[in-house]
């Protein structure tokens, strides 16, 4: 069974396509980020959270009239690249364990990632933008990450993501712009009382 409360539109299309925050585009009418739903659905079978999820879409379709599309627009991103000596990077030692990230909010670890695999997790910690692979480090080639940061703005504390992934790793982020995937929504109606 699948119970979503007090979910606005807004949320509920994030969840049923598995949206980052930077990919619905901005332009709905207001009451998509404010009025507040139920959504309660049963599966006649066990399903994963992600199936249950993309459930939702049609759920919405009927519900609420929602019609979206994909399309692909220029936006800001950040683009991980080689830091000026180049990067600082281990050669990943534990192979049977590729794509395992461990995440807190201090530390980023993996033993065998590749550059894009750890843009994509970059991206995780960063959220308002996607973060994509310029190193031109071939990509195909797997790496140990240990990188620790602070999330506080205070040096003191410890370095930025930004500051470690030079200092730690060789490696800078710069802001740029690049094709993004990005859904809109054509058509939401404010569905009437059951």
């Amino acid at each position: 069974m699948l119970a979503l409360v007090g979910c606005t539109l807004k949320n509920l299309v994030e969840l049923a396509y598995d949206l980052k925050s930077y990919q619905l585009q901005p332009k709905f009418p207001a009451w998509v980020e404010t009025d507040r739903f139920v959504i309660q659905a049963r599966s006649t079978a066990p399903r994963a959270q992600k199936d249950m999820m993309t459930m939702l879409q049609p759920i919405l379709a009927v519900r609420f009239r929602l019609n979206v599309h994909w399309a692909e627009r220029q936006a800001p991103v950040y683009l991980l690249q080689a830091g000026s000596h180049g990067p600082k990077l281990e050669p990943a030692s534990k192979t049977n364990h590729c794509g395992e990230v461990f995440l807190t909010t201090t530390k980023l670890q993996s033993d065998c990632l590749t550059l894009d695999d750890f843009a994509e997790a970059l991206q995780d910690l960063i959220k308002d933008h996607p973060v994509l692979n310029r190193t031109g480090v071939n990509q195909d080639r797997r790496f140990q990450f240990n990188l620790e940061y602070s999330s506080s703005d205070d040096p003191d504390v410890g370095p930025s993501i930004s500051s470690a992934l030079q200092e730690q790793l060789g490696l800078i982020l710069k802001a740029g712009r690049a094709p993004v995937r990005m859904l809109f929504i054509d058509r939401a109606e404010r569905p009437k009382p059951n």
